[in-house]
C-alpha cells in the first residue's frame, strides 16, 4: 500500500480491518531519503520508475473509491501498478541503506498504532476552550485599546508598515534592523525596543501578539472538537527528517506549557467517558543516552549511571556557575544546545 495508515485509519469505519500490510511506499521512500519533501505516489513513480502517473491520480497519492468511467478506472489501475512496482524497488532499497528491519520491525506497526489513536482521538472539554476563547479574545481587545492610548490615535495593530509609522516615524523610537519593508518588528525586535526605551508600546505590542496567539491555537481546538467529543488529530511520521512526528489537524505539539495560560489550555484535554485518567510519558533524555552509547564518553556515561541530571550539570560547565544556582532558563538553554548538536547543529546556528 501507499500510506497504509490512512486506510487503517478509515476501514474500521465501515466495519472492515487492515492487516497483513508488507509493504508501505510512503514510508519506504522515507526511510530511504528522509529529507525529501514529498512522498505523493506520483513524484515517487517518475523518480524511482521513470515514468508518468495518468493525471487524474491523487495529489496525495491515496487510491480513491468510486471509479465509474473509463478514464478514472484506468487511472486508478495505473496507481495500483505503481504501488506494486514501487514496492519492489524499494524492496531492493531498503536493504541497501540498511533500513529493511526499520521499516518492518518499528514504521509498519507504529503506522497501525497511530491509525488506532487517530480513531480514538482525545476527549476535549468544549465549554472549557470556549471560555478560554473569550478570555484571550478579551485580553486582544484590551491590548488594542492600551496601544491607541498610547499612541493618542487609533492604528492598526496587525500592519507591519502602519506598526512603523507609528514606532519609529511618531514616537521617535530606536531604529530596529532594516528590512525590504523598513525596519522589523518581529517579537526579537519589539523586546529589544521595550528593554531600551521607557515607552509602554513595544510592551503592549508583545502582550497583544502573545494573546492573539494563543487564542488562534484555542480556536484550531474548538474547530476540530468531532461529534464525539473528541479531538481526532493525524499523526505523520514522514514529515520530520529526524524520524520524531509531527501532528496536523490540529497540531496538538505546539500547545504551550511553560505559561499559566498554555497550562490552562492544556486543562481543556480531560479523562473521555469509559475511561479512568489521563497517562503522559515521555522517555528520558533518550536522543543523549543514545548518544553516550555510541559515544562512549565517560562524562556522559557517568552523569547517566549517577542519576544526576544531566542538563543542569553541563549548564553548570557553560555559564560557570554551581549546580545548584542553575535556573530553570538555564537550563532550557542547555537542552536546546545539546540536541540541537545531536541533531547536527552547527557552530554558525549555535552561536
Amino acid at each position: 500500500m501507499h500510506n497504509a495508515k490512512s486506510a487503517m485509519r478509515v476501514f474500521p469505519e465501515h466495519g472492515w480491518s487492515v492487516d497483513g500490510v508488507t509493504m508501505d511506499t510512503a514510508l519506504a521512500a522515507y526511510l530511504v531519503k528522509p529529507g525529501r519533501r514529498s512522498f505523493a505516489l506520483d513524484a515517487l513513480t517518475v523518480e524511482y520508475l521513470g515514468r508518468e502517473l495518468a493525471p487524474a491520480a491523487a495529489a496525495d497519492g491515496q487510491l480513491a473509491f468510486g471509479a465509474d468511467d473509463q478514464a478514472e478506472a484506468e487511472s486508478l489501475m495505473a496507481q495500483a501498478r505503481a504501488v506494486l512496482d514501487l514496492g519492489e524497488a524499494f524492496a531492493t532499497r531498503l536493504v541497501e541503506v540498511g533500513a529493511d528491519k526499520l521499516l518492518h520491525e518499528m514504521e509498519l506497526p507504529t503506522s497501525a498504532l497511530l491509525a488506532r489513536l487517530e480513531r480514538h482521538g482525545i476527549a476535549a472539554d468544549r465549554a472549557h476552550l470556549e471560555g478560554m476563547e473569550q478570555q484571550f479574545a478579551g485580553a486582544v481587545q484590551q491590548a488594542v485599546k492600551e496601544a491607541h492610548a498610547a499612541v493618542g490615535r487609533e492604528f492598526n495593530l496587525g500592519s507591519p508598515k502602519q506598526l512603523q509609522e507609528v514606532l519609529f516615524g511618531e514616537l521617535g523610537l530606536p531604529r530596529t534592523k532594516k528590512t525590504k519593508t523598513g525596519y522589523t518588528t518581529d517579537a526579537d525586535a519589539l523586546a529589544w525596543l521595550a528593554a531600551q526605551t521607557e515607552h509602554e508600546l513595544p510592551v503592549i505590542m508583545l502582550r497583544h501578539r502573545e494573546q492573539a496567539k494563543l487564542r488562534v491555537t484555542v480556536e484550531g481546538l474548538i474547530k476540530t472538537v468531532a461529534a464525539d467529543g473528541r479531538i481526532h488529530t493525524t499523526f505523520n511520521q514522514t514529515v520530520a527528517a529526524t524520524g520524531r512526528l509531527s501532528s496536523t489537524d490540529p497540531n496538538l505539539q505546539n500547545i504551550p506549557v511553560r505559561t499559566d495560560e498554555g497550562r490552562a489550555i492544556r486543562r481543556g484535554f480531560v479523562v473521555g467517558d469509559g475511561f479512568e485518567t489521563l497517562m503522559t510519558a515521555d522517555y528520558s533524555q533518550i536522543e543523549l543516552r543514545v548518544m553516550a552509547h555510541l559515544s562512549e564518553d565517560a562524562g556522559l556515561i557517568e552523569a547517566f549511571t549517577s542519576g544526576e541530571d544531566l542538563h543542569t550539570t553541563v549548564a553548570s560547565q557553560v555559564f560557570g556557575v554551581d549546580k545548584s544556582a542553575v535556573d530553570p532558563e538555564m537550563r532550557r538553554k542547555i537542552k536546546a544546545m545539546s540536541y540541537g548538536l545531536a541533531y547536527g547543529l552547527s557552530a554558525f546556528g549555535l552561536s
